[in-house]
């Protein structure tokens, strides 16, 4: 047992910060495997009503249970001090307030911040756990890097949460991401999730989890807003019933971002689809179709404003498909560079130097055994062919790959390979892209 651990466990005292939603379920959660709990509200009234059990109010129990039914908790195993000295008693404060208010000002970080900053000597090797995300940035912003500049040596963390109702949180089914400041952060927060039994697993850091919390709730929004817009468009069909089928047996594909991830079977659904809705109100299709195109364009324009003058592109073939270009962004991107006065080169194994010439006149077949002196400024990866995954890192040195000044790998297959120290390497989607933009 760690130093945090032994102090933690020495009272089993828990520094709960609101009383909301999400503070009321923590206390039920602490309370459940024993922990007595300092509560902290910022209003003096919903203080006086939790002791005289007139909380959670009527349209609270509406709002936080489909049958209108919340667990008391125990009174007896809750405080609610005077002053906010004995909250840091405790080594571990669960923040379970939004940072802003509804003036769109951090106005409860702010209080917080200075209630805390008042007790510096108290907060040293605590656990600060955040449950409400923001924007991305906002905790370090606007909590962290204030109370560090105060003198505060703590641990920060964060595991949102994203149950909607009090059923949904007592089932306890859904693995919480944590994200914390620093490694010894995210050790000490994997602690206490693994004392109160919770399914958790790990992100980069809060802001990647900021990011992880908000991506998931737009992804179920824009899911629900793809079904409705089915309906509209299929007004005869059950569509209750389909999407719930979908549901049941489509995942969300691992393969994170890249530009060529359409195969032609993607674009005939596609096509089938908006071309059997009754009106056109399948928006959010075209979108998605734009949205592919447009950032293969957008990295055509990072590679400009760098002055690359040739360019290789590695795959004209569609994700999965052998000799197939029928949805293929290759060669969009090989039209807008060669409008941008850059010179290209193609190579892509299932196509011989005169279908790639007929194809695309204004470029030059290339060769994956170039010698070093024959290579472009820049390559883009844009196809998944089994020649480039047989490529081995004495491949790449001999290749004029490995002196290029871009590599951008759009498939990730070039992300263990080793380049020269001038090359800039960036994997679509690995968080590299800050470095490339001027």
């Amino acid at each position: 047992m760690n130093k945090f651990t032994e102090k933690l466990y020495a009272t089993k005292t828990v520094s709960v910060w609101g009383i909301g939603y999400l503070g009321y379920t923590s206390v039920l959660r602490l309370q459940s495997k024993g922990f007595f709990v300092n509560c902290a509200t910022l209003e003096k009234d919903v203080r006086h009503d939790i002791q005289n059990g007139r909380y959670p109010y009527e349209y609270m129990k509406q709002t936080w249970s489909l049958n209108n039914d919340i667990p008391k908790i125990d009174i007896q195993q809750i405080a609610f001090p005077e002053n906010y000295d004995t909250m840091f008693d405790s080594n571990l404060h669960i923040i379970a307030l939004p940072g802003f208010k509804n003036s769109g000002k951090p106005e409860t970080y702010a209080r917080l911040i200075e209630i805390f900053s008042q007790h510096i000597d108290k907060l040293h090797h605590s656990l600060i756990l955040f449950q409400s995300a923001e924007k991305a940035g906002t905790i370090k912003k606007h909590f962290i890097d204030p109370l560090k500049k105060a003198g505060a040596e703590c641990y920060f963390a964060s595991a949102f949460r994203s149950d909607w109702s009090i059923e949904e949180f007592l089932l306890g089914n859904e693995t919480r991401m944590l994200g914390a400041n620093d490694k010894k952060s995210l050790e000490i927060a994997s602690q206490v999730f693994t004392m109160m039994e919770i399914d958790f697993d790990t992100l980069g850091g809060i802001e990647e989890a900021e990011v992880y919390e908000n991506g998931k709730n737009c992804l179920h929004y824009t899911t629900q807003a793809f079904f409705t817009q089915l309906s509209l468009g299929y007004p005869h069909i059950d569509i209750n019933d389909v999407s719930a089928k979908i549901a049941k047996n489509f995942a969300v594909s691992p393969k994170k971002s890249g530009l060529n991830l359409l195969n032609h079977k993607n674009i005939l659904h596609i096509n089938h689809m908006l071309a059997g809705q009754r009106g056109e109100y399948l928006s959010i299709i075209q979108e998605t179709q734009a949205v592919n195109m447009n950032a293969a364009l957008f990295y055509a324009d990072i590679l400009k404003n760098y002055q690359v003058a040739s360019i290789t592109i590695l795959g004209l073939s569609v994700e999965g498909a052998r000799k197939d270009i029928r949805a293929s962004v290759s060669i969009l991107l090989a039209e807008y560079l060669h409008n941008l006065d850059v010179e290209i080169f193609i190579h892509d194994p299932y196509f011989t130097e005169q279908e790639i010439q007929e194809l695309l006149p204004f470029a030059k077949p290339y060769r994956l055994d170039a010698k070093k002196e024959k290579g472009a400024e820049a390559y883009i990866l844009m196809s998944s062919n089994p020649a480039y995954n047989r490529l081995t890192q004495r491949d790449i040195e001999k290749n004029a790959i490995f002196h290029a000044k871009i590599i951008i790998d759009s498939i990730g297959i070039f992300k263990h390979f080793s380049f020269s120290s001038q090359t800039i390497y960036h994997q679509v989607g690995d968080g590299g892209l800050k470095a490339l933009i001027k």
